[in-house]
């Protein structure tokens, strides 16, 4: 450039001499001048070219260059002194501090209030001890503004930029990277080359970024940021445009899907894991970032920390996609516990919020191991105390909430029981007959008022044996049957007794199935030696055995009836032991117990008084 430079301004001067003293004349010139000016040559120093960036300037504004070969991948900053200076190649004069409207402050050269003469390239050369560096830069000087529409207020050379529609977005002015060079600086923004406004639509952040807030498709337009400054006492101006684009796609907000706001109940020392998962319909691309933090700090993404965040997935779906962020805990303290843990998600748009807390979970399986095992206790206790009391649970709530029960009244029964016993010829006052006629309706009719019916005391006189029989037994609701004493009911006893029991046996087992039979074992006689029925019926149903006490011997003789097998009556006399028949209070539970039940108790009772030999024994 130089030499043609000088070739050009000389070809007026010398057009008449030959073209071998014209060739002789230039090498002479550019010799001089690269010596003048000290421009290292090319293998003078080591060239890193020229960089594809260009300075676009317009003429009377300023223009920086920066020397990127200070830098310790060039040499060895720390240790090596250097020198830096500049040169403009197409005049081959080196750029001074002292020059008017030039300012060089460390590896920056400033150029104010720039001409069209000013364009071209200006080399940077580092000179150490032990070596040299070059490097071009390329300024690029646009003629004076011209007269069209928008009056020269917009560069030819514009970067471009895009502000997504239905958002609050923002403009980064170009300029930003010269903010840290200045002494002062204001920046003033204009819409084509009109001054902008600033009010609600438009804000000037700190650095002088421009906020749109709600963009609309007509905001794209052409916006040039001015950078007005002053450095070193001198004061400059520069200028960018900017090509905005509004891109307009069919996005919604995001909407976060969990965490939800819930409390999750966690036992300390264990590891928990919550998942944040925000919905963002629509297509195109999603600039989404999801982030999990504290009420004072982030949760940063370094998995040795005991409370760390994943990296974020996003799933494809079919009206957007759906995006989730893990928060782990490797450990829960009570630190944690009753923290707001928040799930943010950063966009174009809005930052929506959601959080979670934890709670301790106590640990309830010693306490419901407690309550299991003393409610499986109580209900062993109470099943135990049932089968021990049934009884007494009974007859009490029998006689406590007799409105219970269904009377018996209307049933068309008056004896609550039909008595048969075993008697035996000859032998009247024996302990079975005491028994029965003596110590039964005592306690069964006057103390606790039933109603009961003994043959031969209850029924009318001359009346046939089985009219009798039948009709007291259709009349009765049970049948108590009274066998043993030492003896089996057989033809050898009193002829009615026994068909009284079997009478009674037929209408329980095969007639009335709500004649009721209770049996009671005076004792002395084996099962087998029972009738087949009733051997039949005990063992289904069991037998109540009163108690026994000894007292006395005396003779006893047994005089065989006509229904025996033998031809002749024989006499015999045994010494043995007479029993009296004491039952216990047990004894008169159980009776009561598989008696009817009563809805309350009979006050004017039917009590038959007899007199016997032996005194009627009481409850015991």
């Amino acid at each position: 450039m130089i030499s043609f430079s000088v070739e050009s301004r000389a070809v007026p001067r010398i057009a008449a001499m030959s073209p071998l003293w014209l060739c002789w004349c230039a090498d002479v010139l550019l010799t001089w001048v690269s010596t003048a000016a000290d421009i290292p040559q090319d293998d003078e120093c080591k060239d890193y070219g020229v960089p594809f960036e260009r300075v676009f300037r317009r003429s009377g504004e300023a223009a920086m260059f920066n020397c990127s070969l200070v830098d310790p991948r060039v040499f060895n900053v720390s240790t090596h002194p250097y020198n830096t200076t500049w040169y403009h190649l197409p005049t081959g004069q080196e750029q001074r501090a002292h020059m008017e409207h030039t300012i060089i402050q460390g590896t920056t050269l400033w150029l104010l209030n720039i001409t069209a003469e000013d364009k071209g390239k200006f080399m940077c050369v580092v000179r150490t001890a032990e070596g040299c560096f070059k490097q071009a830069y390329v300024l690029m000087v646009e003629a004076e503004p011209g007269a069209g529409p928008d009056r020269g207020c917009v560069h030819r050379e514009r970067s471009i930029q895009f502000l997504p529609a239905l958002t609050s977005s923002f403009l980064s002015c170009p300029l930003r990277e010269y903010l840290p060079y200045l002494d002062t600086y204001t920046i003033h923004w204009y819409r084509s080359c009109e001054v902008l406004p600033i009010n609600g639509k438009f804000l000037v952040m700190g650095e002088g970024d421009l906020v749109v807030d709600s963009v609309a498709p007509d905001d794209a337009d052409n916006y040039t940021c001015v950078l007005s400054f002053q450095l070193a006492g001198l004061q400059g101006l520069m200028s960018e445009t900017i090509e905005t684009t509004v891109l307009v796609k069919v996005t919604y907000q995001p909407e976060i899907l969990l965490p939800d706001g819930e409390i999750n109940k966690v036992p300390l020392g264990s590891s928990f894991h919550k998942l944040c998962r925000v919905s963002v319909p629509g297509v195109g691309s999603h600039d989404v970032l999801v982030i999990w933090r504290t009420q004072d700090k982030y949760i940063n993404y370094n998995t040795t920390h005991r409370i760390h965040q994943l990296p974020q997935r996003e799933v494809p779906v079919a009206d957007g996609s759906v995006v989730e962020a893990d928060l782990v805990f490797s450990e829960v303290r009570e630190e944690d516990l009753n923290v707001n843990f928040t799930c943010e998600v950063h966009n174009d748009r809005r930052v929506p919020q959601a959080s979670f807390r934890l709670q301790s979970d106590p640990n309830l399986l010693l306490p419901l191991g407690l309550v299991f095992g003393a409610s499986a206790f109580m209900f062993v206790q109470c099943v135990l105390l049932y089968r021990l009391f049934k009884m007494d649970i009974a007859l009490a709530c029998r006689d406590a909430l007799p409105h219970l029960y269904p009377s018996t009244e209307g049933d068309g029964k008056v004896y609550d029981a039909y008595v048969v016993y075993p008697r035996l010829i000859g032998q009247p006052g024996s302990p079975e007959e005491t028994f029965v006629l003596s110590t039964i309706p005592q306690m069964l009719e006057g103390h606790y008022g039933y109603r009961l019916f003994i043959l031969g005391r209850d029924c009318m006189p001359g009346e046939a044996l089985v009219d009798a029989v039948c009709s007291a037994l259709s009349l009765s609701r049970r049948v108590l049957l009274i066998y043993g004493g030492g003896r089996g009911q057989s033809c050898d006893d009193d002829w009615g007794a026994w068909l009284e029991q079997q009478l009674a046996l037929q209408r329980s087992l095969l007639e009335d199935n709500t004649l009721g039979v209770i049996l009671i074992d005076l004792g002395g006689v084996s099962d087998s030696a029972l009738p087949p029925a009733l051997r039949l019926l005990k063992e289904e149903q069991g037998a109540l055995r009163p108690a026994h006490t000894h007292t006395l011997t005396h003779t006893l003789t047994h005089t065989h009836g006509c229904c025996c097998s033998r031809s002749e009556e024989e006499a015999q006399e045994e010494e043995e032991a007479l029993a009296f028949i004491t039952p216990s209070r047990r004894f008169w539970k159980e009776l009561r117990y598989h008696m009817p039940i009563r809805g309350k108790r009979r006050t004017g009772a039917h009590i038959h008084t007899h007199t016997h030999n032996t005194q009627p024994q009481s409850e015991t």
